[in-house]
Order: structure tokens, then sequence, then C-alpha cells
């Protein structure tokens, strides 16, 4: 049974891209029946409901959500600084982790507007001494991560303690001699090609990048109290980073990586990001034409089931609505930007708390709240925010009270989440009785069987978790059952 549970365990992590991939198509699929589709007026009750369970004496959130320039709602939650108790608020400044992709990735699109770069500049015209494998990678497959750079994360000593920052990060590029694979191929998140673009600014620019970015696009736009990080220079009105322990939280404010500027490195305010997205809204940067190809992905077509990556911006359809979003993730930070272009929608939040995606969920469901319908509504914040106030049994009981009014998404994930959140904190009893629960709901859900012959491992219960795993193994969507079958057909 060991070997069974490794190989599921192999397995998970395949269909975890599976399972958000046919949510989308979910969504889609369901989103079209106007019927199931959350119509309403503008509550701001409805956004409270989400947010109000990161009151109190916590690591806090700010979030905003802007239309048409309208200011619809902006709170902030929580602490940004436990120790000193500072409280939140819409002037406090977050680190952005990946959302500063997007402020990256303009200021080389301002510098392409001024012809000192082209998208085709590679890094061998741009840096004399990079080895010979630069004269294959273009500005543009650095900003749609094609670059097929190696991770400069997987480069760094085992035992590292002092912080990586961006000229080191290029340092490391030029010590190697070769690509992960051939430039612009294929596709593969880089964080090492973020680093290098920063980099690029600063050479072309003839200013470090912390600077270029002050003088370029935060002083022009308002943004007083937006930052580049330094290391030693102090940021104002900063949150400390925080991971969540049971009820209570350790500050885990930064890492080896957390200096790094140009993937990661930008602190803003909901405040300050206002005004960024007036600027993006109103084309005060460069010309509206010339924004638009940030967010048209290489593979731009609605249908196609391949990632989708802009400058900066990650970009999704539904119901033929593009969404262009980037989350940001790192030790102590989670954050999430997202846009609608056509509809004017833009929602931020940022929120010094540890692996927190849960306010990714909520930005979704208030982008379709907003939606007047054309986008599906996810029944999984409400259910989310009920169980982190008031626990699994309300939470289960939400869930029946939304499935009665028929006017939200339900889908294996709504509980699926909480199950493993439940299953993450040792709460085993309470985790076996969600996913129990799903599976009556969703008895083809390959993962909710899964976490759940999970669950009985954990509590040694070898039985029932062996009937849940073999379970599971009938579940295995066909697509994916064939890297498991030998010969002879069967599943290895």
């Amino acid at each position: 049974m060991r070997l069974f549970f490794n190989l599921l365990i192999l397995l998970i992590l395949i269909l975890n891209f599976s399972c958000t991939i046919q949510g989308q198509k979910n969504n889609q699929n369901k989103g079209t029946n106007r019927e199931n589709t959350f119509t309403w007026k503008k509550d701001s009750s409805l956004i409270e409901a989400l947010f109000e369970r990161y009151s109190g004496e916590q690591a806090g959130v700010s979030f905003v959500v802007i239309q048409d320039g309208e200011i619809l709602a902006k709170k902030s939650y929580g602490y940004a600084d436990l120790k000193n108790r500072i409280i939140a608020t819409e002037h406090t400044n977050y680190r952005t982790a990946s959302a500063t992709k997007q402020f990256t990735a303009m200021a080389i699109m301002m510098l392409i507007h001024q012809k000192k770069i082209s998208y085709s500049s590679k890094l061998t015209d741009i840096f004399d001494d990079f080895p010979e494998y630069g004269n294959k990678i273009t500005v543009k497959h650095l900003l749609v991560h094609r670059s097929g750079l190696v991770d400069y994360m997987n480069l760094l000593e085992e035992n590292r303690s002092d912080q990586i920052l961006d000229p080191e990060v290029l340092s490391l590029m030029k010590s190697q001699d070769k690509t992960l694979f051939e430039p612009g191929s294929m596709y593969e998140y880089s964080n090492s090609g973020y680093a290098v673009l920063s980099e690029i600014i600063s050479k072309v620019s003839g200013l470090p990048f912390a600077e270029y970015m002050r003088n370029n696009i935060f002083e022009p736009l308002g943004m007083m109290n937006t930052f580049v990080y330094e290391k030693g220079v102090t940021i104002p009105n900063r949150a400390y980073g925080y991971t969540k322990l049971g009820r209570s939280f350790r500050k885990t404010d930064q890492s080896t990586t957390s200096a790094v500027q140009g993937d990661g490195g930008i602190y803003t305010s909901v405040a300050d990001y206002q005004k960024w997205a007036e600027a993006l809204t109103n084309n005060q940067l460069i010309p509206s034409k010339e924004f638009e190809e940030a967010l048209i992905a290489v593979y731009d077509n609605p249908v196609l089931n391949v990632q989708k990556y802009g400058h900066g911006w990650r970009i999704d359809y539904v119901n033929g609505i593009k969404k262009t979003h980037h989350s940001g993730h790192t030790k102590g930070f989670t954050n999430y930007t997202l846009r609608i272009p056509e509809s004017g929608f833009c929602f931020a939040a940022f929120s010094n708390r540890n692996n927190e995606d849960a306010i990714i969920r909520i930005g979704n469901t208030i982008a379709a709240l907003y939606s007047e319908g054309r986008l599906p509504v996810d029944a999984s914040s409400f259910v989310e925010s009920v169980f982190d106030k008031e626990g699994t049994d309300k939470a289960i009981e939400r869930y029946k009270e939304i499935k009665e009014k028929g006017n939200y998404l339900l889908t294996e994930n709504t509980l699926l989440l909480i199950g493993k959140k439940l299953l993450k904190a040792q709460k085993t009893t309470e985790a076996i009785k969600i996913l129990t629960f799903n599976t009556e709901e969703f008895p083809a859900s390959f993962e909710s069987f899964y976490e759940l012959a999970n669950c009985y491992f954990n509590n040694n219960e070898s039985d029932k978790a062996s009937k849940m795993y073999k379970k599971a193994r009938t579940l295995i969507p066909d697509v994916y059952r064939k890297v498991f079958e030998g010969s002879n057909g069967r599943i290895k």
C-alpha cells in the first residue's frame, strides 16, 4: 500500500494543474447559463462578509475595488506589525512579491517606447560579457517567461544566509553555458528572467533599478509611498510578514531571495495602487496601443489550453472575458492583483500572511459579483469565510444554504480547499467529516477521495485508507491514466 501511496503523491502533483484547468472549464460551462449565475445590486455587506475574518489582532490585509475609476470598496483589517501593534491601513506598504513583475515589465516597455532597446534585443547585445548562449535570448523571451534561463534559486548554496541581489543573479546567469530549453520554444515561469530585466533597466537607463522606478514611474504617478526594497533603506509604513501557526503568528519577513528587486522587490499600498490602476487605464506611461501588447500572450487564443502570459501579467479567459492578473507569494506575504480591461474593473489585495491564497479566491469572487452576471460566482470564498470564523459544521451548513438558493457556482473545490486546510492543520477528524461530505456531493472527484484516503492513512485507519485509495485510483482522469500504464494496459 505504501508504494501505491507514493504513486498517488506523484500523480497529485500532475493533477494540481489539471484541476485548475478543469475548474476553469467548469466555470466557463456553467457561467453561460445566466439562470445559474449570481447577479446583484452592489452591496458592500457581501464584501464585508468575505474579509471580516481578517479583523482583530492578527496579521492583516488591505484591499481596494475599482471600477471605471471609481473606488467601490477599500478597507484594511488586522495588523501591519503585530509586535508594535501597528494597525494596517490603506497606506500600509506590503511587499508585493511577484506582483512586482507588472512594474518591471512597464519600465522595459517605456525604454522600448524611447527606442533605447527593442523586444528583439538579445542579452549579448546588452551585456558584452554575456556568454554566447545569450545570443538566442531576447527581451521578449524574458518578459513572457520563454527564455529558458536557469532558476537562480537552484544555484544558491544550500546553507547560504546572506541575501542575493539582482547583480549577483545576472552574474550567476553569466556563469552558465546553456539554457533549460531552446529560447522561445516553451513557457517556464522565470524569476531569473525578471531579475535580469531589472539589470537591463539599470544598464540601458544608466540608473540603479530603484532610482529609475522612483524617477520615471512612482513619482510621476504620485505614488510617493511606493518603494523598491533596498537593504538598509527604511521603508515607511512597512508591513512585516507572518506565518499563521494555529491561532498565533510567527514573524517570517525575509529570506535569502527577498532582496531581489526585479522579480518581487517592490513595496506598495492599496492607496498607491489606485494611482497605478488609473495610470494603466488612462495610458499615462506609454500609448494605449503599446500597453495593449502587454496583455497579449504568445498564444492568445481563449480556447487553447496553454499557459497565457503577457508582460508582467497572467492572462485568462472566462466566458470570453479577458482577465489579466498576477499573484505575489513570498515568505510572509500573499498578494493578488486583477484587472478586467473591457469593464474597467480592478481589484488589489495585499496581505502580510504566508500562503494566504484565500485572497485570490476572494478577488475572483468580487470580480464576478461586479460583472453583471457575465462571470460565474464561485461559492468557495463565502463557504471558506464561514469556516474560518465558525468552523466545519457551519461551513457545511452554509454550503447547503447556497446550494438551496441555486445562484452560486458550486464545484468540488468549494469544500475540498477546506478539507486540505484541516488536513494540513492535522485536524483529521474534521477533515474526514468535510471530505466525506464532499465525496457524496461529487462522487467522481478523484482528489476528494485521494485526500480522504490521506486522512484515514494519517489516522492509522489502514483499511479505510486502502478503500479510499482504490476508489481514487478508479477515478484517475483518462488523460493521465496512460502515464501510469504499462505495455499490458494496466496501471503500474
